[in-house]
């Protein structure tokens, strides 16, 4: 798998298993312009998102939900709060993450060619609270990344109600960010 093929004992447990071309940085277009006009057989590239668990489960296991403190001058409270929430993959699989625009219909693809990765993001505030958040709350993330969410979540309902720009509400922000990702304490 992951390029290596199947190992000998799987090619013998699954011995009718078909295997899938993966798309790579160069054929991923080709591969994505054919898709729109003919079925590419079993191809990646033509799979299009149906299913919302699926994409819980890829955004449980791959999302990163960032909030972002920049002091700003011309900001009131001194400070520009913004929110992010962002999936990373190898470029090669850039059509998944543009069916993922496609599917909730919001965020983009922005595309890293020095570390030849691409990123879905959705950035805008008001595709986080009306988009976002409620498939995240009819669909719940199930691992540990759910308490990101919730932290990331309260966040943007205090920007949704202009919390973030007094300083009572950037210190309350400070400290929701400050135990949230790499720095929760998972105690």
């Amino acid at each position: 798998m992951n390029g290596n093929g199947l190992s000998e004992k799987l090619a013998k447990s699954f011995p009718n298993l078909i295997p899938i071309s993966r798309p790579t940085r160069d054929n991923n277009k080709d591969l994505i312009e054919l898709s729109k006009t003919s079925y590419v057989g079993t191809n990646l590239v033509n799979q299009k998102i149906y299913d919302p668990c699926w994409l819980i489960g890829f955004l449980d296991g791959v999302g990163c939900f960032f909030v972002k403190l920049r002091k700003a001058s011309d900001y009131k409270s001194g400070y520009q709060v913004s929110l992010k929430f962002q999936i990373t993959q190898h470029c090669r699989d850039s059509l998944l993450l543009k069916n993922i625009v496609d599917y909730l219909e919001c965020g983009k693809y922005r595309e890293t060619v020095n570390n030849n990765d691409g990123k879905f993001e959705i950035e805008s505030l008001k595709d986080i609270v009306k988009i976002l958040i409620p498939l995240l709350d009819k669909y719940p993330l199930l691992g540990i990344k759910h308490k990101d969410y919730v932290d990331f979540k309260e966040v943007a309902n205090l920007m949704k109600d202009g919390i973030h720009l007094t300083d009572a509400g950037v210190k309350q922000i400070e400290q929701i960010k400050s135990g949230m990702n790499r720095e929760r304490n998972y105690e």
